[in-house]
C-alpha cells in the first residue's frame, strides 16, 4: 500500500512523534507508523520495513540524541537514500552535534525545539508541496508511458504489413509460347500440386495418342 510519509524515529520520541503524526493526520497526509502495523523485533517486522519505506513517498526522520545513537534509525535514513526517498529532517531535542547523524549533515532542517506548532505548519506547507510535485511526476510517467505504448503497437502494426508483402510469392515461371518464344506467367506455382498433377495426365494422354496412333498404322499395312 503506497503512503506519503514513513516516520523514522527513537523509542524514546515517541511521544512527540505521536503528537507529529496527529497533526500531519490532520492536514490529510498519509503517515505511516511501525508501532501501529507491527510489533517491534517480530522476524517480519524488518521486511515489512522495507516495504513501507519503499512505498512511501518521502521520510520524515526525528532527529534527537536518541535517534542519532539508534542503529535502526540510520538504517531507515540509509534505505530511504537508497531508494532515492525524499528526507525531511525534524530537530526536535539536543542540537546539531548531538542530534543530526552524518547521513543528514548538508539537509535543510526544521526546528521543533521551541516552536513546534509553526514548526508543524513548515512541514505540512514543505510536505503538500512535495507531493503534489511527486504526483504531477507520476502521472507524467504514465502519460508517457501510455504514449510508448500506443506508438510501439504502431511499430509493430508497421513491421507485419511489411513482413506480410515481403512474403507474397511473385509465383512466376517461364514457359514458351506458340512461337517459341519464352514468356513469364504470373500466378502459376509450378510447385502447386494440382499443376503437377495435370502434368503427369497429360503426359499419360499424349503416350496414349502416340499408342493408337501406332497401332492404326500397323493396321493399315495389313
Amino acid at each position: 500500500m503506497v503512503h506519503d510519509v514513513f516516520m523514522s524515529y527513537s523509542r524514546k520520541d515517541e511521544d512527540t512523534m505521536k503528537r507529529i503524526v496527529e497533526f500531519l493526520r490532520s492536514q490529510d497526509i498519509k503517515v505511516w507508523v511501525d508501532n501501529e502495523k507491527l510489533v517491534p523485533g517480530t522476524p517480519i517486522w524488518e521486511v515489512e520495513i522495507e516495504k513501507a519505506i519503499k512505498n512511501a513517498k518521502a521520510i520524515v526522520v526525528l532527529m534527537s540524541p536518541d535517534s542519532k545513537n539508534s542503529e535502526w534509525v540510520r538504517r531507515e535514513i540509509g534505505y530511504s537514500q537508497r531508494c532515492e526517498t525524499r528526507t525531511f529532517p525534524l530537530l526536535i531535542r539536543g542540537d546539531e552535534d548531538s542530534s543530526v547523524t552524518i547521513r543528514l549533515i548538508n539537509t535543510q532542517y526544521i526546528d521543533l525545539r521551541q516552536r513546534e506548532k509553526v514548526g508543524l505548519r513548515s512541514l505540512s506547507v514543505a510536505l503538500k508541496e512535495y507531493l503534489k510535485e511527486f504526483g504531477g511526476k507520476e502521472k507524467l510517467a504514465s502519460e508517457k508511458g501510455k504514449k510508448s505504448t500506443r506508438v510501439s503497437v504502431s511499430d509493430n502494426e508497421k513491421r507485419h504489413l511489411e513482413q506480410d508483402k515481403d512474403a507474397e510469392p511473385s509465383r512466376q515461371h517461364k514457359s514458351p509460347n506458340s512461337a517459341g518464344e519464352v514468356v513469364i506467367d504470373k500466378g502459376l506455382d509450378l510447385t502447386d500440386t494440382s499443376f503437377r498433377q495435370l502434368v503427369v495426365v497429360l503426359i499419360i494422354l499424349t503416350a496414349i495418342i502416340s499408342a493408337c496412333s501406332l497401332i492404326l498404322s500397323i493396321t493399315r499395312l495389313f
